[in-house]
């Protein structure tokens, strides 16, 4: 119904008669077909964090429909595609844009081994930001304790002449630079070829995470399967995990794989709603994720016969006895191959995050099982552009947590709210009120920034940016 009363009132503006024929399930044009689009997404949204299924109507008859809508002459964005910058899954979003560069709508593009049809609303809606009043549109540089706008020339200026000096006169380990996980490829790596001309290895992005003992051993957070497949797989196991709200797009995949008989269990810190039923949904105390991990571990070992490590065997020890762990043992052990393991972000933030992922490599290699571990954003290309205090297996920098245990001379944030974005963010916002010099490189400016930052450089948003996710 209410779809139904919001093609009347959007199609009004073209033909009242068409706009009553959508009402009673009549032919649409265009411009309704995206109406009757968002209406049946309706039944999936019920069940999913994802919102906007694909509409009959091919790229450009949607253009040309939300061009008679609005009044201006729209265009798609570059050909190249876009991914979702909260979600890193590579969801293909073809911006429509008017002439002044203002983004009006973010329509998904079909791509059957990613997205499907499908995109999730956090990237659906969030462009909707773009115009707010907390927008950062000019540099600006604080000047006795009052904020002034000025030219890029000056700001780049005055940046890059405090930054040498204070390498000189203390060396470059005392600056470092945070960034936001949905940061660019590009943005990436400019910054941290920038940080590293300076001297400094103090860069990072886990801004979130607390553990950092698996450092140097680790590779770039990757599903270990693809995306289509997991739909395919007989049994997933989620460590630390709300897949519905982390990935939308992988939890539909997993929704499918439901209904075609896969069994899925989770083990986290509380029951979540999936929308999906699971075979065994596991919550334990924080802290605890590891010891019960290892306690499956324990179980695996012994079904087939295999060894464990006493440290695993003593961790599983601490661990309330559980009855679904043999239950779950037998099922990862029986799909073997058409098993899929995923330490998601939540399990990131966990302190024993290394354990975690230590024991899931165990469990595969026991089982032969897939294993892969998900991040924020658009952590792959942090990666891929060596945005880490440390290079292969040796740490030569500090990480996003080290850089708040003291006050620094120098930090740069990249598009980092610090109170919002940090694992603690009053220690965040403490620390960097002590430190010499906070250069935010950001979309938005927030009464925090203006309180903690002396430098203020705007930075395009993901609509309007033709950077890499």
């Amino acid at each position: 119904l209410q779809a139904a009363a919001e093609g009347q009132r959007l199609a009004a503006e073209v033909d009242h008669e068409t706009a009553l024929a959508a009402a009673i399930g009549g032919s649409l044009p265009p411009l309704l077909r995206l109406v009757e689009d968002q209406f049946l997404a309706h039944e999936a949204l019920q069940d999913s964090r994802q919102l906007g299924r694909q509409p009959a109507a091919g790229d450009d008859q949607r253009v040309l429909a939300a061009s008679r809508h609005f009044g201006v002459d729209l265009q798609r964005a570059a050909a190249h595609a876009l991914g979702g910058d909260v979600l890193g899954i590579g969801e293909h979003l073809p911006d429509l844009l008017r002439g002044g560069g203002e983004v009006l709508r973010v329509l998904p593009r079909q791509n059957e081994s990613i997205n499907e049809e499908w995109l999730s609303d956090r990237d659906r809606f969030s462009y909707t930001a773009n115009d707010t009043a907390q927008r950062l549109t000019m540099p600006m540089l604080k000047i006795n304790g009052e904020w002034k706008e000025t030219d890029w020339q000056t700001a780049l200026d005055n940046v890059a002449s405090k930054l040498t000096a204070i390498v000189n006169e203390f060396g470059a380990e005392t600056i470092g630079a945070r960034a936001s996980p949905s940061a660019t490829l590009e943005d990436f790596t400019l910054l941290a070829k920038i940080m590293r001309g300076l001297g400094s290895q103090n860069i990072d992005y886990r801004l979130r995470q607390q553990d950092f003992r698996a450092d140097g051993s680790l590779s770039a957070p990757l599903l270990g399967n693809s995306i289509s497949n997991l739909e395919k797989a007989e049994v997933v196991l989620l460590v630390g995990s709300n897949l519905r709200k982390e990935q939308p797009i992988l939890a539909s995949r997993l929704r499918k794989a439901v209904k075609n008989g896969s069994r899925v269990s989770a083990i986290n810190n509380a029951e979540f709603d999936f929308a999906f039923p699971l075979q065994s949904n596991i919550a334990v105390a924080p802290g605890k994720q590891a010891a019960i991990l290892a306690q499956l571990a324990v179980a695996i070992a012994s079904k087939k016969a295999s060894s464990i490590s006493d440290e695993i065997a003593e961790l599983a020890a601490t661990a309330d006895s559980n009855d679904e762990i043999a239950s779950l043992a037998d099922n990862i052990i029986e799909a073997g191959e058409n098993a899929q393991i995923i330490i998601g972000t939540m399990a990131q933030m966990d302190a024993n995050y290394s354990l975690l992922l230590s024991l899931a490599a165990v469990i595969t290699e026991l089982t032969g099982a897939h294993c892969g571990r998900l991040e924020e954003g658009n952590a792959v290309a942090a990666w891929q552009a060596s945005f880490l205090p440390f290079n292969g297996k040796e740490v030569a920098g500090k990480n996003a947590q080290e850089m708040l245990a003291e006050p620094m001379k120098a930090c740069l944030l990249f598009n980092v709210e610090p109170d919002q974005d940090s694992l603690n963010g009053n220690l965040a916002l403490d620390t960097l009120r002590e430190t010499g010099m906070v250069i935010h490189f950001g979309n938005f400016r927030s009464a925090e920034i203006e309180e903690v930052a002396h430098v203020m450089l705007p930075l395009a948003s993901l609509h309007e940016s033709d950077g890499s996710h």
